[in-house]
């Protein structure tokens, strides 16, 4: 199965330090853009993007890395831009994502969905996902 976006002249981007996904992923996407590299830095990435899909990734970052990741991401977000992560909430472990340093990032929470997880051992768990969609902020409150 092929997704279509690129054939509307929808350019796709997929980052990513595993050989792997890239493999294992051009089926899937087969007109992406396969970039090696991963947050917080993002090395090699520029330009400003419509649409940044952070998934099942934010768990794996260390706690002091979110605030540099969140700034690089805003910074790669066009003016009306979204930005979608989603948060692993774990019983164990859960994943938080502050309001203080989405804002301090220039950004804010417009729309917030939590769902179960589809993997038969996490739903098992219980574990759930918790996604966040954001946008920049309106240029005179950003800080």
């Amino acid at each position: 199965m092929q997704f279509g976006f690129w054939s509307k002249g929808t350019v796709l981007r997929a980052l990513s330090r595993i050989p792997f996904c890239a493999r294992v992923g051009n089926p899937w996407w087969g007109g992406a853009q396969w970039i090696d590299c991963a947050l917080p830095d993002l090395v090699g990435v520029s330009g400003r993007f419509d649409l940044i899909l952070v998934g099942a990734v934010w768990h794996v970052l260390e706690e002091d890395q979110h605030a540099d990741a969140l700034c690089r991401l805003a910074e790669l977000l066009a003016d009306k831009g979204r930005l979608i992560v989603s948060l692993k909430q774990a019983e164990n472990a859960p994943v938080i994502m502050e309001n203080a340093g989405i804002a301090a990032a220039g950004l804010e929470v417009q729309q917030v969905a939590v769902t179960p997880s589809i993997q038969a051992g996490n739903h098992a768990l219980d574990v759930m996902w918790e996604w966040k969609v954001m946008r920049p902020k309106a240029v005179g409150q950003r800080s």
